[in-house]
Order: C-alpha cells, then structure tokens, then sequence
C-alpha cells in the first residue's frame, strides 16, 4: 500500500523536482529526482532504502540537488582547498553569505576579476560568469589564429580564471561583431528574440540575486553601444524570467533583486576591500584577480592596460526606485518567515570570527543539519522558489562544511582527460583519509541514472566504497563535443562535460556521517579531430595550407589527407596516428594547374575514411614590395598578423625580440609590432640609437603602442597612441593618396579602403602640442589622426592606428597592397 506519493513534489530552480513514494508494508522508500535544463541532461534517480535511514537518504537527495545547482569546485584547489584551516574558512564564508551572484561580460577578460576574488573569497557569494560572445574581434596578443581558433582559446582561458577564482563560466556564444556604430547593425548580430530566449531560463536555471554588468574595454568609454544593448536586453529577460509559472519541464520563475551595470563615472559606487588582505592567504583579493588575469595569455598586454584605468564603478539600474546597498551582496537572499528561524540556525553552524577567520564546530553544523530535516518533514510539500534554491545552498553548505570538519580527503584522478562517446576511462581512487571510520561507506554515480554513462560495463549506479579502487567508466552515446573548440566547441554554453558522484558514509557516532562530492570536468570530441589552421590563404604557387589532426579514439588511425580542385594539381600525404591523444600538426602546398581566378575561390582539404571535408578559401590579389627594403619585426607576437602577412607577400624579413646594433645596421626598415613596448622601458640610449639610425635613412613603422604604459611616447616623444575612439569598419576615411608614403609600389584605389571588417581603429594617434607630423589618413568624423608619418633627415617615422591587423588576418587584398607601400624605405 503506498503510504504517500509525490512526498515532495515541487519544480526546484535548475529545472529540478523531486517525487518520493513511501510503502508502509515493507518501509521502503522509493525517491525520483528529475532535472531537465542543461548542463544536466532529464533523467529520472531511484534511491530504495529503509525507512529507519529516511532522514541520511534525504540528506543524500538534497545534497544532490544541490550539486547540480551549485557544482563542486573540487577541480580547483589552489584558493579552495577541502581540508585545513584555510577549507574551514572558506565553506563557513559559503554558508553565511548564500548570495548568488551572476556577471555578465562582453567577452572572456572583461569580467571583473578583482570584484569576482572579493565575492567569492572575501563575502563567501556564490559566482557565475555569463560570456556574452568569445571575443573573437578584439585582437590577439599570443599569435595570429583565425577568429574561431582564437574564440576557442579565450573561451579556454575564460574557464581557467573563472574556476580558480571559485566560479562557474557560462558561454552565450554571441557574435563578436567588432566595432557597430548603428543599433540595426547590432541586432543584426543579436537578435532580441533569440538572445531573449537564451537568457530568460538562464536566469531562471542560476536564480542570481544580483546580476553585475561589465563595461565595454575596447576604446575609450564602457558605455558603448555594445554594452547598453546587452544591459537592455539582461534588464528584459530579468523581468521576463520573473513572470510566468513554472512546470516540471521547465525552470519556475525567478526573481532577481538588483542589477548593478558599470558606469564611466570615478564618482560612483565602488565596491570596497579590493586591497583587503585575505587573513590566510595573505595577499589581497586585488593581487588573486591579477593572479586570474594571468590565464589569458590572448590578452597579456590588453589586459593589464584596462586594469590600469583604474577599480570599476557600477550604479544600480534596477529597481530604480530603491537606492544601490554600500555592499552588493547586502540583504540578498530575502528569507521568508518560516525560513528566518532556521537561519540563524545555520548562522550559529558557521561559527565564529577572529582576525577575519572563520572557524565552525561540528556539533552545531550536525544539529544545524538535524534541523534542517526536521524543517523539510514539515515544509517540504510547500516550499517555493527562493526556498528552494535557499534550502538546497544551506544543505550544500553544510554538508561541505561537515566534510572539511571532518578532513574528508578524497584522492582520484581520472585516466583521461579528453574522451569521446562510448569510450572507457578509469576513475583511481588512490587515497581516503577522514576522522571517521571507513566501513559503511559507498559511492554513488548520480550520472549512471541517466542510463547513458556506465559503470563496470553495467547500468549498477552505487557500491561499496573502499581505498584502493578503480572504476572503468564508459561514456554516454551520443555525447556533447567541445573539442575542437573553434569548430564545436564555440557552440557550446560549458567548456567541460561533468561526470560527478557522492561518496556517502553512515558512521556509528552521531554527527560523523558525510556526503562528498566530486567531479571530473571532461574535454569531449569525435574519434578523430581534423581541423584547418589557415581557413584562408592567398592564391599563389607553394602557399601552405596548414591542418591539424588529433587521435581521441584508442585505436590506431591511419589514412591520408589531400587538396584537390579542378584548378589544383591534387596534393596527397599518408597519416598515421598511433595512439591516443597523438596531435599531428602538417602542411599540404598549393600547386596550380592553371592560373586561379582573380577573386576568392574555394578548394577543399580531404580526410580519407569518411574524416570530412573542410572548405579552403583561396584569394587571388597583386600587391608589390619595394625590393630594396631590408626588413627586421621587432615583435613577441608569435606568428603575429603582420608576420603572417609578410609571408605571403613572399618579402624577406627577421624577427628578433629586442633590437642589437649589428642587427639594426643591416636593415633599412624597422617594424615595431602591436603592443611590442607594452611591460617594457626603451633606455634613453636605445631610442638615441633608433633615431640615430633613422637620421642615417631609416623607415621606423610603429604600430598600435596603446597598451603600454607610454603609449608610445617613448619611442616617439613628437607623438602617442590613445585607445579610442572606436571607428567602425564602414566609417568614412579621408587619405592623402598624394602623399610619398602611399605612392608605391602600389597604386592605391577607393576599393582598397572599402569591406574593411571589424573596425577601422580601434586606437587614435595624438601629436604633441608644438610637434607636427603629416596626417595621411585621418576619420571624416572629429578628423581623428589613424596614419602619421613625419621626416627625420634622411629618414621617416610612421605610425600606424589603423586596425590592418584584422583586415590582414582576412586577407583583404588592398590592404595587403598598403602594407606592401609602408614597407617602402625612407625615400619618397
């Protein structure tokens, strides 16, 4: 006879609910819990016990519900270690605060990094990032990959700071349009509807109490155009996610309490204590954000450039009518009166401060806990959102904090990293240390329920637990891919797939039970990767067309790769791969049978085996150089869009990272790379030297500077870069086309400065006041400097804000045909 059906049967935030059936008969309890909204795929759990062990079963259920809500930051133990001290701290911070808070970026390094280190490690909030794009079109201070490799590696880079900081990275995978001047031509990019339709269940799925909107880093204002589009459309899906009623496919509604967006003003509302000292690791939550910062190596001269500017400010946008708090997080979450007495409950579970360390006991976390049984026996059948979302962080809370108190260590470690579907991995259990005893104990792998991963070639979802033990573990079919990251994985909103299980133990003294929670955080892709390093190339004889293979299955792969049109002599090469995981990185040439077609035209690179076809977009285009320039890059950019381009208009070239007079002697022009003095100081005898060198007939190029903390004007003491204002690529130009420094050996038309992409500028340049220099291209609107070059005796100074980084990158022929003019020698 059933005692009682859908015990608990309410929708929980994360498109959670739980159904639990009771037989009075046998005392069995049978408990279902269902999610459905990614990254948790529907799946239905079944837990049979006794009824004399209800109240740990619970325990295990709403410790799992709160696993899915708040994952485990397990992966990342350098700020959030499990046992100690500094464990104790943290979990106990975790617990009292209860705050969620979601940030919203333009793109991965825009988020607040210093903000995030002070919520998460100094308020104890819970953090999420929402990427809004990949930052595809800002440009790329390690190499000069096409957009979709570099979206995957800011999307690599984003995951890395946001987990060491103790927050989860979320991805909308928006275009990065690169600089819009015209609201039409935004929302051509993001569609209201379809972005609308992303972020209401995100919203819901998360439940923020407060949504933090970064600025806009590229130029001279945050308050772009890109971002008061997002802030509009965040404002409309935090009152569309309020509205509404929820059901058991679906997340119910959710109301956000506050919106904070960042302003320009200094004279706003700063959030305190970014130089406060963390009492235990003794640096401030400043010098943790720089440490985060230090991931983006896409961004390593960009980055601490917009940091320089100084702390951000943020003003609250809504409620409008209700006046901004002096601490984000203050008052949020609200608790409703039956949950305001079990607060402080929990409050007393966190125990007390000294010196600004928390310490906790673990009598009043078991009695806490023991309360919050007894507080679902009664409520349970009743509870709504926000106490939902509540009950299920305190039960997170304080069984973390329990396992800390304890010193629940659990050593494992996965056999794979990188897997793709149906295939086995080993999950090494190696060691298991605690202050409990280590018999009746068991794991529980909560993903097997969905009857797509596996356990031991079995669908058997809980054993026993004990030290040593090994797991072979078989990987759902189909399966979400994310490797490669510029093909797949820019589609996806996570940049791991998530494996977890419980590891729960029942001790003979009371208050020693524990539930652990661990996690593998899994790169997934097809059996074999192939992928295209150079979508586009120029069309000409023996330009390389550069590719890269990958092995994820454990089987041997052997085949070839060939390049075939009907305008190419068809370019064949064998592949063999021998073992998992194996990367091969080669080049197929282009050979023509017959003179390609001016233009753009596609060929196509071949994987034999049913390995797929990838487009190969070739462009026919004349550009000259001046023969006589002996050119040397100074440039720490590897493979940098000038270095790339430099090739294919087949001109000889060194690269060096500093300049040696032996090395300056032999040349006649000097290109100074994008953000190359960016963290360095020239020595007053260097640039005597350089100008010296200029006098004695010279071509110094320098290009965009405006990371550095001189902005050039080291270099150049008659002129400097400025970040901003932004040009738009379609923004009107006016050039001196008379002028020596464009007069060959390319005759320049109109067409060459039209379809530029991305931006004209996103840099401007500015002549000393009482200094001069010929402006040969300047912007039609504020007649802003974008080319200046100016005559030093013999020699000539350029500098160059216009983005031709971008425009070469896509291989844009007039372009090609300019650079090929600036890398003329000094005479006219």
């Amino acid at each position: 006879m059933v005692f009682a059906r859908a015990l608990f049967a309410a929708p929980l935030g994360g498109g959670m609910w739980v159904e639990m059936q009771m037989n009075a008969s046998s005392g069995s309890v049978r408990s279902g819990v269902c999610f459905s909204l990614e990254p948790y795929p529907s799946f239905r759990l079944i837990i049979s016990m006794k009824k004399e062990s209800f109240p740990f079963a619970w325990s295990v259920l709403l410790v799992l519900l709160a696993l899915l809500h708040f994952p485990s930051h397990a992966q990342n133990h350098r700020y959030f270690p499990e046992v100690g001290r500094e464990a104790v701290h943290q979990r106990a911070l975790d617990l009292s605060s209860n705050a969620v808070v979601l940030m919203v970026a333009l793109q991965p390094g825009y988020e607040d990094l210093n903000l995030l280190a002070r919520l998460r490690m100094g308020l104890g909030a819970k953090t999420f990032v929402m990427y809004w794009t990949n930052g595809e079109s800002t440009p790329d201070d390690a190499e000069g990959g096409s957009p979709g490799l570099l979206a995957a590696e800011r999307r690599e880079e984003a995951f890395r700071a946001s987990a060491l900081l103790g927050a989860q990275a979320h991805y909308l995978n928006l275009p990065d349009p690169g600089v819009v001047s015209r609201k039409g031509v935004l929302a051509s990019y993001w569609n209201p509807d379809s972005t609308l339709a992303k972020l209401v269940p995100l919203i819901r799925s998360y439940a923020p109490d407060v949504v933090v909107i970064g600025g806009d880093l590229r130029g001279d204002t945050v308050q772009s155009l890109r971002q008061r589009t997002l802030a509009g459309l965040m404002l409309a899906a935090v009152k569309r996610a309020a509205e509404g009623k929820g059901d058991n496919l679906h997340p119910g509604p959710w109301r956000v309490q506050r919106i904070l967006v960042q302003e320009a003003s200094e004279s706003e509302r700063k959030e305190p204590g970014y130089d406060q000292i963390h009492p235990l690791w003794k640096v401030s939550y400043r010098s943790i954000g720089e440490d985060a910062g230090r991931e983006y190596k896409t961004l390593r001269y960009q980055l601490p450039s917009w940091l320089r500017r100084g702390d951000r400010s943020y003003v609250q946008m809504f409620p409008r009518s209700a006046p901004a708090p002096k601490q984000l997080t203050a008052g949020v979450p609200a608790f409703t009166s039956r949950l305001k007495s079990l607060a402080a409950v929990v409050r007393t579970a966190t125990g007390s401060e000294a010196k600004g360390v928390r310490s906790a006991s673990l009598d009043a976390v078991t009695r806490a806990i023991d309360s919050l049984n007894l507080f679902l026996a009664k409520y349970r059948a009743t509870l709504v959102g926000n106490e939902l979302r509540v009950v299920s962080s305190w039960k997170n809370g304080l069984e973390d904090l329990r396992c800390s108190l304890l010193d629940v260590s659990i050593r494992y470690r996965s056999s794979d990293s990188l897997v793709t579907q149906s295939q086995i991995f080993y999950l090494r259990f190696t060691g298991f240390s605690s202050r409990t005893s280590k018999t009746h104990t068991r794991i529980f792998f909560p993903g097997v329920m969905e009857k797509k991963w596996a356990i031991n070639e079995s669908s058997t979802y809980e054993y026993d637990f004990a030290i040593p033990a090994e797991y072979r573990v078989i990987t759902p079919n189909p399966m979400d891919f994310n490797v490669p990251g510029s093909q797949m994985g820019i589609t996806r909103p996570f940049a791991r797939n998530r494996f977890s299980f419980l590891v729960y133990h029942q001790d003979s003294l009371a208050g020693k039970d524990f539930v652990y929670r661990g996690e593998l955080l899994l790169r997934s892709g097809p059996r074999r990767t192939f992928e295209l390093l150079t979508p586009a190339v120029r069309a000409i004889e023996g330009e390389p067309v550069v590719f890269r293979l990958q092995n994820i299955s454990r089987d041997a792969f052997e085949g070839s790769i060939s390049l075939a049109d009907s305008i190419l002599n068809t370019k064949t090469k064998a592949m063999f791969l021998s073992r998992k995981d194996e990367v091969l990185v080669d080049t197929l040439s282009l050979s023509f049978n017959q003179p390609p077609p001016s233009g753009t035209s596609v060929v196509t690179l071949s994987l034999s085996g049913g390995g797929g076809d990838l487009p190969v977009v070739i462009r026919r285009f004349e550009a000259a150089v001046d023969s006589s320039s002996r050119i040397v890059l100074l440039s720490d950019i590897q493979d940098s869009p000038l270095t790339q381009a430099m090739h294919r208009l087949r001109v000889p070239f060194v690269r060096v990272n500093s300049v040696q007079p032996d090395i300056l002697e032999s040349a006649n022009v000097l290109i100074v790379d994008r953000d190359e003095l960016a963290g360095k100081r020239l020595a007053p005898a260097q640039v005597d030297s350089l100008h010296a060198w200029v006098s004695r007939g010279g071509h110094l190029l320098v290009f965009p500077q405006a990371s550095s903390e001189e902005r050039g004007s080291s270099l150049v003491p008659w002129a400097s870069f400025l970040p901003g204002p932004l040009s738009a690529p379609d923004d009107s130009l006016v050039v001196s086309s008379e002028n020596g420094l464009l007069a060959g050996p390319n005759a320049l038309t109109q067409a060459d400065w039209s379809n530029w992409v991305v931006s004209r500028s996103m840099w401007s340049l500015r002549v000393v006041a009482g200094q001069s220099g010929e402006v040969v291209a300047r912007t039609a609107r504020g007649n802003i400097p974008l080319l200046l070059t100016r005559k030093e005796e013999r020699g000539r100074v350029t500098l160059v804000a216009l983005d031709l980084a971008s425009q070469l990158v896509n291989l844009h022929p007039g372009v090609h045909r300019l650079l090929g003019n600036l890398l003329r020698t000094s005479g006219d």
